[in-house]
Protein backbone atom coordinates (compact mmCIF):
# COMPACT_ATOMS: atom_id res chain seq x y z
CA UNK A 1 0.00 0.00 0.00
CA UNK A 2 2.87 2.32 0.69
CA UNK A 3 4.20 2.42 -2.87
CA UNK A 4 0.66 2.96 -4.11
CA UNK A 5 0.24 5.86 -1.74
CA UNK A 6 3.45 7.40 -3.03
CA UNK A 7 2.30 6.97 -6.60
CA UNK A 8 -1.03 8.57 -5.77
CA UNK A 9 0.71 11.52 -4.20
CA UNK A 10 2.86 11.99 -7.25
CA UNK A 11 -0.17 11.73 -9.47
CA UNK A 12 -2.02 14.30 -7.35
CA UNK A 13 0.79 16.78 -7.31
CA UNK A 14 1.82 16.36 -10.91
CA UNK A 15 -1.05 18.39 -12.45
CA UNK A 16 -0.28 21.28 -10.10
CA UNK A 17 3.38 21.38 -11.10
CA UNK A 18 2.42 21.03 -14.72
CA UNK A 19 -0.18 23.78 -14.77
CA UNK A 20 1.96 26.35 -12.95
CA UNK A 21 4.34 26.99 -15.90
CA UNK A 22 1.32 27.15 -18.21
CA UNK A 23 -0.30 29.84 -16.05
CA UNK A 24 2.92 31.84 -15.99
CA UNK A 25 3.24 31.54 -19.76
CA UNK A 26 -0.36 32.70 -20.23
CA UNK A 27 0.29 35.74 -18.02
CA UNK A 28 3.44 36.59 -19.95
CA UNK A 29 1.60 36.19 -23.26
CA UNK A 30 -1.20 38.46 -22.09
CA UNK A 31 1.23 41.10 -20.86
CA UNK A 32 3.15 40.90 -24.12
CA UNK A 33 -0.06 41.31 -26.14
CA UNK A 34 -1.12 44.32 -24.07
CA UNK A 35 2.31 45.86 -24.52
CA UNK A 36 2.13 45.37 -28.28
CA UNK A 37 -1.29 47.00 -28.39
CA UNK A 38 0.00 49.98 -26.43
CA UNK A 39 2.99 50.39 -28.76
CA UNK A 40 0.78 50.08 -31.83
CA UNK A 41 -1.70 52.63 -30.45
CA UNK A 42 1.15 55.04 -29.73
CA UNK A 43 2.54 54.55 -33.23
CA UNK A 44 -0.83 55.30 -34.85
CA UNK A 45 -1.16 58.37 -32.65
CA UNK A 46 2.21 59.66 -33.80
CA UNK A 47 1.28 59.10 -37.45
CA UNK A 48 -1.96 61.03 -36.98
CA UNK A 49 -0.10 63.80 -35.18
CA UNK A 50 2.60 64.01 -37.86
CA UNK A 51 0.03 64.13 -40.66
CA UNK A 52 -1.87 66.92 -38.91
CA UNK A 53 1.28 69.03 -38.47
CA UNK A 54 2.44 68.53 -42.06
CA UNK A 55 -0.99 69.41 -43.42
CA UNK A 56 -1.19 72.43 -41.13
CA UNK A 57 2.09 73.88 -42.41
CA UNK A 58 1.11 73.39 -46.04
CA UNK A 59 -2.42 74.73 -45.62
CA UNK A 60 -1.11 77.83 -43.85
CA UNK A 61 1.13 78.48 -46.86
CA UNK A 62 -1.83 78.03 -49.19
CA UNK A 63 -3.85 80.51 -47.10
CA UNK A 64 -1.29 83.28 -47.66
CA UNK A 65 -2.97 84.71 -50.83
CA UNK A 66 -6.18 85.17 -48.85
CA UNK A 67 -4.39 87.25 -46.25
CA UNK A 68 -2.61 89.32 -48.91
CA UNK A 69 -5.76 90.20 -50.80
CA UNK A 70 -6.75 92.90 -48.35
CA UNK A 71 -3.47 94.71 -48.97
CA UNK A 72 -3.48 94.46 -52.75
CA UNK A 73 -3.79 97.58 -54.81
CA UNK A 74 -5.00 97.51 -58.40
CA UNK A 75 -7.51 95.48 -60.37
CA UNK A 76 -4.90 93.27 -62.03
CA UNK A 77 -3.44 92.27 -58.70
CA UNK A 78 -6.90 91.47 -57.33
CA UNK A 79 -7.70 89.22 -60.28
CA UNK A 80 -4.43 87.33 -59.91
CA UNK A 81 -4.96 86.95 -56.18
CA UNK A 82 -8.56 85.79 -56.64
CA UNK A 83 -7.41 83.09 -59.06
CA UNK A 84 -4.63 82.07 -56.66
CA UNK A 85 -7.08 81.97 -53.76
CA UNK A 86 -9.43 79.76 -55.77
CA UNK A 87 -6.65 77.26 -56.52
CA UNK A 88 -5.22 77.37 -53.01
CA UNK A 89 -8.63 76.74 -51.47
CA UNK A 90 -8.98 73.52 -53.46
CA UNK A 91 -5.46 72.48 -52.48
CA UNK A 92 -6.25 73.24 -48.85
CA UNK A 93 -9.45 71.20 -49.04
CA UNK A 94 -7.49 68.27 -50.46
CA UNK A 95 -5.07 68.36 -47.54
CA UNK A 96 -7.71 69.00 -44.89
CA UNK A 97 -9.84 65.96 -45.75
CA UNK A 98 -7.23 63.41 -44.50
CA UNK A 99 -6.82 65.45 -41.33
CA UNK A 100 -10.57 65.39 -40.72
CA UNK A 101 -11.03 61.72 -41.57
CA UNK A 102 -7.80 60.16 -40.27
CA UNK A 103 -6.01 62.46 -37.84
CA UNK A 104 -9.22 63.43 -36.08
CA UNK A 105 -10.62 59.88 -36.07
CA UNK A 106 -10.20 59.43 -32.27
CA UNK A 107 -12.25 62.59 -31.79
CA UNK A 108 -15.11 61.21 -33.87
CA UNK A 109 -14.97 57.97 -31.89
CA UNK A 110 -15.18 60.00 -28.69
CA UNK A 111 -18.21 61.87 -30.03
CA UNK A 112 -19.87 58.56 -30.92
CA UNK A 113 -19.27 57.22 -27.42
CA UNK A 114 -20.64 60.44 -25.93
CA UNK A 115 -23.75 60.12 -28.09
CA UNK A 116 -24.29 56.49 -27.08
CA UNK A 117 -23.98 57.30 -23.38
CA UNK A 118 -25.91 60.59 -23.64
CA UNK A 119 -23.07 62.52 -22.02
CA UNK A 120 -21.19 65.72 -22.85
CA UNK A 121 -17.49 64.92 -23.06
CA UNK A 122 -14.50 66.98 -24.18
CA UNK A 123 -14.78 65.53 -27.68
CA UNK A 124 -18.22 67.05 -28.25
CA UNK A 125 -17.19 70.75 -28.55
CA UNK A 126 -14.17 69.69 -30.60
CA UNK A 127 -16.34 67.80 -33.09
CA UNK A 128 -18.85 70.64 -33.27
CA UNK A 129 -16.06 73.15 -33.86
CA UNK A 130 -14.56 71.15 -36.72
CA UNK A 131 -17.91 70.66 -38.42
CA UNK A 132 -18.82 74.33 -37.94
CA UNK A 133 -15.59 75.34 -39.68
CA UNK A 134 -15.30 72.56 -42.28
CA UNK A 135 -18.80 72.52 -43.80
CA UNK A 136 -18.94 76.28 -44.63
CA UNK A 137 -15.38 76.09 -45.97
CA UNK A 138 -16.32 73.27 -48.35
CA UNK A 139 -19.37 75.20 -49.51
CA UNK A 140 -17.30 78.36 -50.09
CA UNK A 141 -14.69 76.37 -52.02
CA UNK A 142 -17.30 74.91 -54.38
CA UNK A 143 -18.96 78.29 -54.87
CA UNK A 144 -15.64 80.06 -55.37
CA UNK A 145 -16.47 82.80 -52.86
CA UNK A 146 -16.70 83.23 -49.14
CA UNK A 147 -14.51 82.61 -46.13
CA UNK A 148 -12.67 79.32 -45.63
CA UNK A 149 -11.17 78.04 -42.39
CA UNK A 150 -8.98 75.17 -43.56
CA UNK A 151 -5.92 76.68 -41.88
CA UNK A 152 -7.81 77.03 -38.61
CA UNK A 153 -9.09 73.43 -38.84
CA UNK A 154 -5.69 71.86 -39.44
CA UNK A 155 -4.08 74.07 -36.81
CA UNK A 156 -6.80 73.18 -34.32
CA UNK A 157 -6.44 69.43 -34.91
CA UNK A 158 -2.62 69.55 -34.79
CA UNK A 159 -2.57 71.51 -31.53
CA UNK A 160 -5.27 69.35 -29.99
CA UNK A 161 -3.54 66.07 -30.88
CA UNK A 162 -0.27 67.46 -29.51
CA UNK A 163 -1.92 68.27 -26.18
CA UNK A 164 -3.55 64.85 -26.03
CA UNK A 165 -0.31 63.09 -26.85
CA UNK A 166 1.38 64.91 -23.99
CA UNK A 167 -1.52 63.95 -21.73
CA UNK A 168 -1.23 60.27 -22.75
CA UNK A 169 2.51 60.27 -22.19
CA UNK A 170 1.96 61.82 -18.76
CA UNK A 171 -0.56 59.09 -17.94
CA UNK A 172 1.90 56.40 -19.03
CA UNK A 173 4.62 57.96 -16.88
CA UNK A 174 2.13 58.10 -14.02
CA UNK A 175 1.25 54.42 -14.40
CA UNK A 176 4.89 53.36 -14.80
CA UNK A 177 5.95 55.29 -11.74
CA UNK A 178 3.09 53.74 -9.79
CA UNK A 179 4.24 50.24 -10.74
CA UNK A 180 7.80 51.12 -9.76
CA UNK A 181 6.53 52.41 -6.44
CA UNK A 182 4.69 49.12 -5.92
CA UNK A 183 7.88 47.16 -6.58
CA UNK A 184 9.88 49.25 -4.17
CA UNK A 185 7.23 49.15 -1.46
CA UNK A 186 6.75 45.37 -1.48
CA UNK A 187 8.85 43.49 1.03
CA UNK A 188 10.99 46.45 2.09
CA UNK A 189 11.42 47.19 5.80
CA UNK A 190 9.21 49.95 7.12
CA UNK A 191 12.17 52.25 7.69
CA UNK A 192 13.03 52.16 4.00
CA UNK A 193 9.60 51.76 2.48
CA UNK A 194 8.45 54.34 -0.06
CA UNK A 195 4.94 55.71 -0.04
CA UNK A 196 2.31 53.03 -0.77
CA UNK A 197 0.50 53.16 -4.15
CA UNK A 198 -2.89 53.15 -2.40
CA UNK A 199 -2.01 56.47 -0.78
CA UNK A 200 -1.00 57.87 -4.16
CA UNK A 201 -4.30 56.78 -5.67
CA UNK A 202 -6.29 58.28 -2.79
CA UNK A 203 -4.52 61.58 -3.40
CA UNK A 204 -4.82 61.49 -7.22
CA UNK A 205 -8.45 60.48 -7.66
CA UNK A 206 -10.01 63.58 -6.03
CA UNK A 207 -7.84 65.87 -8.15
CA UNK A 208 -8.80 64.06 -11.37
CA UNK A 209 -12.47 64.14 -10.39
CA UNK A 210 -12.32 67.86 -9.65
CA UNK A 211 -10.54 68.60 -12.94
CA UNK A 212 -13.07 66.58 -14.96
CA UNK A 213 -15.97 68.27 -13.20
CA UNK A 214 -14.61 71.75 -13.89
CA UNK A 215 -13.84 70.89 -17.55
CA UNK A 216 -17.33 69.45 -18.13
CA UNK A 217 -19.01 72.49 -16.59
CA UNK A 218 -16.83 74.78 -18.67
CA UNK A 219 -17.74 72.95 -21.88
CA UNK A 220 -21.47 73.24 -21.20
CA UNK A 221 -21.26 76.96 -20.38
CA UNK A 222 -19.01 77.68 -23.36
CA UNK A 223 -21.32 75.94 -25.81
CA UNK A 224 -24.32 77.85 -24.48
CA UNK A 225 -22.47 81.18 -24.63
CA UNK A 226 -21.25 80.49 -28.17
CA UNK A 227 -24.79 79.75 -29.34
CA UNK A 228 -26.19 82.94 -27.77
CA UNK A 229 -23.41 85.20 -29.08
CA UNK A 230 -23.64 83.63 -32.54
CA UNK A 231 -27.37 84.35 -32.60
CA UNK A 232 -26.79 87.97 -31.55
CA UNK A 233 -24.22 88.47 -34.31
CA UNK A 234 -26.61 86.88 -36.82
CA UNK A 235 -29.11 89.63 -36.02
CA UNK A 236 -26.57 92.47 -35.93
CA UNK A 237 -24.23 91.53 -38.80
CA UNK A 238 -24.81 88.10 -40.40
CA UNK A 239 -21.50 88.12 -42.28
CA UNK A 240 -19.56 88.11 -39.00
CA UNK A 241 -21.77 85.64 -37.16
CA UNK A 242 -20.12 82.48 -38.42
CA UNK A 243 -16.47 83.53 -37.89
CA UNK A 244 -17.30 84.62 -34.33
CA UNK A 245 -19.14 81.36 -33.67
CA UNK A 246 -16.25 79.27 -34.99
CA UNK A 247 -13.75 81.20 -32.85
CA UNK A 248 -15.84 80.67 -29.73
CA UNK A 249 -16.25 76.97 -30.47
CA UNK A 250 -12.51 76.54 -31.02
CA UNK A 251 -11.83 78.28 -27.72
CA UNK A 252 -14.30 75.95 -26.00
CA UNK A 253 -11.83 73.07 -26.35
CA UNK A 254 -10.66 72.35 -22.77
CA UNK A 255 -7.18 71.17 -23.74
CA UNK A 256 -5.37 73.03 -20.99
CA UNK A 257 -8.01 71.96 -18.47
CA UNK A 258 -7.55 68.31 -19.42
CA UNK A 259 -3.78 68.64 -18.93
CA UNK A 260 -3.99 70.35 -15.54
CA UNK A 261 -4.17 67.26 -13.33
CA UNK A 262 -2.38 64.50 -15.35
CA UNK A 263 0.91 66.34 -15.86
CA UNK A 264 1.13 67.40 -12.21
CA UNK A 265 0.32 63.92 -10.95
CA UNK A 266 2.85 62.37 -13.33
CA UNK A 267 5.54 64.65 -11.89
CA UNK A 268 4.46 63.65 -8.38
CA UNK A 269 4.70 59.94 -9.22
CA UNK A 270 8.17 60.32 -10.68
CA UNK A 271 9.40 62.19 -7.62
CA UNK A 272 8.00 59.50 -5.32
CA UNK A 273 9.32 56.63 -7.44
CA UNK A 274 12.83 57.97 -7.95
CA UNK A 275 13.24 59.42 -4.49
CA UNK A 276 12.73 58.37 -0.90
CA UNK A 277 11.33 61.48 0.76
CA UNK A 278 10.84 61.76 4.47
CA UNK A 279 7.42 62.38 5.98
CA UNK A 280 7.90 66.16 5.99
CA UNK A 281 9.29 66.17 2.45
CA UNK A 282 6.40 64.05 1.25
CA UNK A 283 3.80 66.30 2.84
CA UNK A 284 5.48 69.34 1.28
CA UNK A 285 5.54 67.61 -2.11
CA UNK A 286 1.85 66.73 -1.89
CA UNK A 287 0.95 70.28 -0.89
CA UNK A 288 2.98 71.66 -3.79
CA UNK A 289 1.36 69.23 -6.22
CA UNK A 290 -2.09 70.27 -5.04
CA UNK A 291 -1.19 73.95 -5.38
CA UNK A 292 0.26 73.59 -8.88
CA UNK A 293 -2.68 71.47 -10.05
CA UNK A 294 -5.13 74.11 -8.91
CA UNK A 295 -3.00 76.83 -10.49
CA UNK A 296 -3.13 74.96 -13.79
CA UNK A 297 -6.83 74.24 -13.55
CA UNK A 298 -8.11 77.65 -12.54
CA UNK A 299 -5.41 79.50 -14.48
CA UNK A 300 -6.52 77.80 -17.70
CA UNK A 301 -10.13 78.56 -16.80
CA UNK A 302 -9.28 82.23 -16.19
CA UNK A 303 -7.47 82.39 -19.55
CA UNK A 304 -10.59 81.16 -21.33
CA UNK A 305 -12.81 83.58 -19.44
CA UNK A 306 -10.56 86.55 -20.26
CA UNK A 307 -10.20 85.73 -23.97
CA UNK A 308 -13.85 84.82 -24.53
CA UNK A 309 -15.09 88.46 -24.60
CA UNK A 310 -12.43 89.26 -27.21
CA UNK A 311 -13.73 86.47 -29.42
CA UNK A 312 -17.32 87.56 -28.78
CA UNK A 313 -16.43 91.06 -30.03
CA UNK A 314 -15.05 89.57 -33.25
CA UNK A 315 -11.44 90.46 -32.47
CA UNK A 316 -10.19 86.85 -32.41
CA UNK A 317 -10.02 84.93 -35.68
CA UNK A 318 -10.43 81.12 -35.65
CA UNK A 319 -6.74 80.48 -36.27
CA UNK A 320 -5.84 82.90 -33.47
CA UNK A 321 -8.26 81.04 -31.19
CA UNK A 322 -6.44 77.78 -31.98
CA UNK A 323 -3.11 79.44 -31.22
CA UNK A 324 -4.52 80.71 -27.93
CA UNK A 325 -5.50 77.15 -27.06
CA UNK A 326 -1.92 76.00 -27.70
CA UNK A 327 -0.41 78.78 -25.60
CA UNK A 328 -2.61 77.94 -22.62
CA UNK A 329 -1.62 74.26 -22.87
CA UNK A 330 2.08 75.19 -23.00
CA UNK A 331 1.64 77.37 -19.92
CA UNK A 332 0.12 74.42 -18.04
CA UNK A 333 3.01 72.14 -19.04
CA UNK A 334 5.66 74.66 -18.00
CA UNK A 335 4.00 75.25 -14.66
CA UNK A 336 3.78 71.51 -13.96
CA UNK A 337 7.40 71.08 -15.02
CA UNK A 338 8.43 73.10 -11.97
CA UNK A 339 7.20 70.20 -9.87
CA UNK A 340 9.20 67.58 -11.75
CA UNK A 341 12.63 67.62 -10.16
CA UNK A 342 14.17 64.14 -10.39
CA UNK A 343 17.25 63.85 -8.21
CA UNK A 344 20.13 61.50 -8.79
CA UNK A 345 20.26 60.90 -5.09
CA UNK A 346 16.68 59.69 -5.27
CA UNK A 347 17.55 57.27 -8.04
CA UNK A 348 20.54 55.94 -6.13
CA UNK A 349 18.36 55.44 -3.07
CA UNK A 350 15.83 53.49 -5.11
CA UNK A 351 18.58 51.27 -6.48
CA UNK A 352 19.88 50.80 -2.95
CA UNK A 353 16.45 49.73 -1.74
CA UNK A 354 16.21 47.14 -4.50
CA UNK A 355 19.63 45.78 -3.68
CA UNK A 356 18.80 45.56 0.02
CA UNK A 357 15.56 43.78 -0.83
CA UNK A 358 17.43 41.22 -2.92
CA UNK A 359 19.93 40.77 -0.08
CA UNK A 360 17.12 40.12 2.42
CA UNK A 361 15.48 37.60 0.12
CA UNK A 362 18.81 35.79 -0.37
Amino acid sequence: MKPRSSSSAQTATHPQTATHPQTANDSQTTAHAVGNQTVEKRRRGLVRLGLAWLAMMQVMMFALPGYLRHEAGGQDSLEVLDWAIFLMNWASLTLTIPVILYSAWPIWLGCARAWSTRRITMDVPVGISMLAAFIPSVMATFKGSGEVYFDSITMFVAFLLTARYVEQRASLVDAGALRQTSVLAAGVPSGLRVWAPANVASFSLPLMTQANRVATLFVLIQLAVAAVIGAVWWVIEPTQAWPVLVSLLVMSCPCALSLAAPVSLAALQMNLALGEPSTNEREALLARTLRITRQNLYGALAWHVLTMPLAAMGWVTPWLAALSMLLSSIAVLLNAWRLYRPRRVGLSRAVGVLRQKQHLQA
